[in-house]
């Protein structure tokens, strides 16, 4: 399975109903390197937003610096087989 950045916050947000994509999340799956910057923006965006519409789900969403080092612990421990990209940049015009 491949994921992207949107998916492993709303993993590592724990919110409840989400018990289907933490099974999913719990084996090996695979990403583009660029997935490890991407989350670390966003862990750290969520704790210095002021912006009422940022938001994981319906409700507004701020962190504290010690729920983000929660985070990204939990997301350390995830499982991901991270591909570079470089190689990858010649299929995307190709079928």
């Amino acid at each position: 399975m491949v994921v992207d950045c949107s998916i492993v916050i709303r993993l590592l947000a724990n919110l409840d109903g989400d018990d289907l994509l933490r099974q999913r999340l719990a084996r090996t799956v695979h990403a583009p390197t660029l997935i490890d910057a991407e989350v670390a923006s966003v862990v750290r965006g969520l704790t210095i937003t002021t912006k009422p519409n940022v938001q994981i789900t319906a409700e507004r969403v701020q962190i504290t610096a010690e729920r983000a080092h929660e985070m990204l612990t939990d997301y350390a421990g995830l499982r991901i087989v991270r591909h570079p990209m470089q190689p990858l940049q010649r299929r995307v015009a190709h079928r």
